[in-house]
Order: structure tokens, then C-alpha cells, then sequence
């Protein structure tokens, strides 16, 4: 017997390969006491979507590093990160190969808006052209990212956003002690949220059904969670970096290929 199941959010997206299909989910647990469930699992693309099927990423996409290999990260919530550099190692889901990257600990979430003038798909990238802070600024500039991440939203048939996700990781971090004492010049691993607004009319229809983009699913499914029933990833290989860096970006393919003002940052 199935229930239904109601998502906060439910994103779908076909590999590049199109192989399989990448599902990110949040919803409320299915008991009073439950805390909510949330999770990216990939299946095989003739599969219909079942929780816990398929394999679990365990983390979030990044990015693609080519057709067969996805850039994936992993945090610990609610610790504060020890390190601005994290555990590298490879494992495979399915045929494709994830390049993870672990880190202890979670420094939170910020966003931007910015505004772009046309949108351009390249290879598996993806660039916005004419990118500024304010809807007719003199300065504008071109972004290229790379697919991973990348979710197009839509109103009837219109593409009224589209977002994407970098990790910023710095020594700027700060945490209140017990002693209402602050502690300075921390690790800081966060996510960073970029979304984009057209400044004219996109047709949703020339930008549907793309490998390597998030859509949006429908909110409900009639499904009922099949628990214990997803596998995780195989672990292949380890990379370990020792040295701890000041300042850096771990951004998915975002580079100004463009620049006629100062950098967005």
C-alpha cells in the first residue's frame, strides 16, 4: 500500500551521460517525533524514484569533472570546521566515478542576487552573459559555471530564476564562546547560493530537458519510502592534504570570461 509523501523541495536531474537520474530531496518525517529527511541519490535512469533505492551520495553535487565524474561535497552539521582543506577520495556509483569532498564541519549558508541578460549552454557548461548587482548598471561582466548544480525554476513558461551553489572556505570564521567571548580568524566552509535573474523573457522550453541541470519535480509523489534499501557509493581511493590554506574558493567552473568592472568576489 502506498502513501503519499510531501517534499519541501524535490529536484531531478539526468546525468550527462544520461544514464541516470539525480534526485535531491527534503521532506518532513513521516512521524510526529521524526526530524525532517533529506538526501541526493542517484538511479538508474529507467528506474522510477523510490527513496531508497539507487545509491546515496551522502552529500551534495558540486560539479562535473567531465561526463563520468561528479565533484561532490560532504559536511558535518552543527561542528565547527577544524580545517579549510578537505579529505579528498574517489568512490564510484554505478559507472561513474565521485570525486568527494569531506570536511569536519559546516560554517553555514549565504546567497546573492545578481542579474544577467542572456544565458548561453556550452559543452556542460553553462555562461551568463551581462551579469550585474542592479537591473541597468553601466558594468556588467560574463560567468561561466559548470553543470552540477545548476537549477533552472520556471513560471508557465517562463524561466523565472536559476541558481547554483560554490563552497567558499576562509580563515574568517568567528564563534561565540560560552563566555560571551569571541574566538577570531577561524576555519569558515560555507555554502555559497548565487542566484541569477533574467532581465528579459526566457522560454522555459528552450532550456528543458537538459542533462547535467536540476528541475523541479512535483511536490507530491505517491510513494512510500523503502528504507535500508540504498547503497552507498564504493570507495576507490584517498587523497589527504595536510597543509591548511588562508583563503580560497572551491567553486563549481565559475570564471569571468569577460571582465570590463572589479570582480563580483
Amino acid at each position: 500500500m502506498q502513501e503519499d509523501v510531501k517534499y519541501y523541495y524535490f529536484l531531478t536531474q539526468k546525468s550527462l551521460d544520461g544514464k541516470y537520474n539525480i534526485y535531491s530531496y527534503w521532506r518532513s518525517g513521516m512521524m510526529a517525533f521524526s526530524g525532517d529527511i533529506y538526501g541526493t541519490q542517484i538511479q538508474k535512469a529507467n528506474e522510477n524514484f523510490h527513496e531508497g533505492l539507487g545509491i546515496k551520495l551522502n552529500g551534495e553535487v558540486l560539479r562535473y569533472i567531465g561526463k563520468d565524474t561528479i565533484e561532490v561535497y560532504r559536511k558535518q552539521l552543527g561542528k565547527q570546521p577544524s580545517d579549510t582543506i578537505p579529505n579528498i577520495r574517489y568512490e564510484k556509483a554505478y559507472d561513474l566515478t565521485l570525486k568527494v569532498l569531506a570536511y569536519d564541519g559546516n560554517s553555514g549558508r549565504q546567497g546573492r542576487e545578481l542579474y544577467f541578460d542572456e544565458l548561453i549552454l556550452s559543452d556542460n557548461k553553462i555562461v551568463f552573459k551581462g551579469v550585474c548587482r542592479e537591473i541597468g548598471a553601466d558594468f556588467k561582466e560574463d560567468i561561466e559555471v559548470d553543470l552540477g548544480s545548476v537549477h533552472i525554476e520556471t513560471e508557465s513558461d517562463t524561466i523565472t530564476q536559476i541558481s547554483f551553489k560554490t563552497l567558499k572556505a576562509s580563515m574568517d570564521g568567528r564563534f561565540k564562546n560560552p563566555n560571551g567571548v569571541f574566538s577570531e580568524n577561524l576555519p569558515s566552509v560555507r555554502d555559497v547560493v548565487t542566484r541569477l535573474i533574467p532581465t528579459s523573457k526566457l522560454m522555459a522550453q528552450d532550456f528543458e530537458n537538459l542533462n547535467g541541470i536540476f528541475y523541479d519535480g512535483k511536490k507530491i509523489l505517491a510513494t512510500k519510502p523503502i528504507a535500508n534499501r540504498a547503497v552507498s557509493a564504493v570507495f576507490i581511493g584517498l587523497v589527504v592534504f595536510t597543509k591548511s590554506a588562508k583563503s580560497f574558493d572551491l567553486a563549481i567552473g565559475k570564471r569571468k570570461i569577460i571582465t570590463k568592472c572589479k570582480s563580483f568576489g
